[in-house]
């Protein structure tokens, strides 16, 4: 039986020690990477033709960002290469992805400013054990201002999560939800 790699120990949700030798070796390195890329992001005007290729370089994408693909910075994430962004996607200003579990972002989704998507958590009994799940964001999805979309949930296609909400668990298809933690208050349509 092969070993997991450490990449596919985080999406799994297995612990994970902050000081085990490949987390050292592989995680850290990667973590440092994606942040000299957000600091070079985050500094670039706006209009700067070479900015595309620097979200590209960040995201891991080869030939290229989707120009229909938005990113509006300043941003912090900390693992670019365990998001996946669909095409038509919105991502206003002071977002933040604790991406390291993984983030997939479904297509026509737009995401509001100050919006937190966590896939890590820390184990109560010791801090230094990551325990990761991977957060699913489907299609045409609105999540507005200040919301945070917790660790292992998945957000339906064509959800509303209102502003200020904390989705702690599933959110349906078509719904609409707010609170914290976040709940159903109706569906669309």
């Amino acid at each position: 039986m092969t070993a997991k790699s450490i990449w596919d120990r985080l999406s799994d949700g297995d612990d994970v020690s902050l000081f085990e030798q490949e987390y050292t070796d592989i995680v850290r390195v990667e973590f440092a990477r994606c942040r000299d890329v957000m600091f070079r992001i985050n500094h670039t005007p706006p209009a700067d033709p070479g900015l595309p290729a620097l979200w590209a370089e960040l995201l891991g994408v080869e030939g290229g960002l989707d120009p229909s693909i938005r990113l509006l910075a300043p941003v912090q994430i900390d693992f670019g290469r365990r998001m996946r962004i669909a095409p038509n996607v919105l991502i206003n200003h002071s977002f933040t992805a604790m991406s390291i579990g993984g983030i997939d972002i479904g297509e026509g989704t737009f995401i509001g400013p100050n919006v937190s998507i966590v896939t890590d958590n820390h184990r109560l009994d010791d801090v230094t054990v990551l325990n990761c799940h991977p957060v699913h964001v489907g299609r045409r999805v609105w999540i507005g201002v200040g919301a945070s979309i917790m660790p292992g949930t998945s957000v339906g296609d064509d959800a509303v999560v209102a502003g200020g909400a904390v989705v702690t668990k599933d959110v349906p298809a078509g719904a609409v939800v707010a609170g914290v933690p976040a709940r159903v208050i109706r569906h669309k349509g």
